[in-house]
């Protein structure tokens, strides 16, 4: 019977036949053929992989902005990208472009939504 939510990563629809794996171990579901959990883990990977290579892009932009006194990206934008899914990837560009490390609310922000996103996908992958 499909799941009345329409699949997904926490609704997952078996097929009709199961190789035994993936309900004996639930990482297996990860990479069983015979579940929509495969397609959905991967679509939700590609979009935390694009909003991080936003998130770094962004800071990158922002401070060769800063560096040649231009027009900035906005902090809401900076932070709407991290909220969204690119918080990995904006971390990551604060340190490589050495900027918003010293506003106390990117270097304890940023670090406080990325362990709750990771906290939220260790619950939800469970």
């Amino acid at each position: 019977m499909p799941s009345p939510f329409g699949g997904g990563i926490l609704f997952f629809e078996p097929a009709a036949k199961h190789c035994g794996q993936c309900l004996k171990r639930p990482a297996a579901l990860a990479f069983c053929a015979h579940t929509r959990y495969n397609t959905d883990m991967n679509t939700a990977m590609i979009y935390i992989l694009i909003m991080n290579v936003i998130g770094f892009c962004l800071m990158g932009l922002d401070k060769h902005r800063a560096r040649t006194r231009q027009w900035r990206v906005p902090e809401k934008i900076l932070f709407g990208a991290a909220l969204l899914g690119g918080s990995a990837g904006a971390w990551a560009g604060m340190y490589v472009f050495h900027h918003k490390t010293r506003h106390w609310y990117f270097v304890v922000g940023i670090p406080l939504i990325l362990a709750a996103q990771l906290a939220l996908a260790v619950y939800f992958t469970r």
